[in-house]
């Protein structure tokens, strides 16, 4: 099923290729749970799933690993907040959605 391509796919992926395979197919499973609610056409659901496992992957596990950053400087090395680590797939499922006529209101998503 499209399922373990979508896991292959991911795992892939270099966000995502370190990831324990559990949860990546976790997360797979609970994309394909979500995306059927919305009643895409078939030749959607696939990259659909795609995305949205991937925001789920990234918000639960890549962001929380790369939230802070060391910079060293002359006088020390400092930790800050990483503000490069944006969800762009959730951006990109979104956007998805609207190339393909699903709007905000159709979805539920915003």
């Amino acid at each position: 099923m499209f399922e373990q391509q979508i896991i292959e796919r991911i795992g892939r992926n270099p966000d995502f290729n370190k990831l324990d395979a559990a949860y990546v197919s976790d997360a797979v499973d609970e994309a394909v749970t979500i995306i059927k609610r919305y009643q895409l056409s078939d030749d959607l659901l696939s990259r659909a799933t795609y995305l949205y496992a991937c925001n789920l992957l990234f918000r639960d596990y890549k962001k929380s690993s790369i939230k802070f950053k060391t910079v060293k400087l002359e006088d020390g090395e400092y930790t800050k907040f990483d503000d490069a680590n944006k969800n762009n797939y959730w951006q990109d499922f979104l956007d998805f959605l609207s190339e393909h006529g699903y709007t905000n209101k159709v979805t539920g998503f915003s």
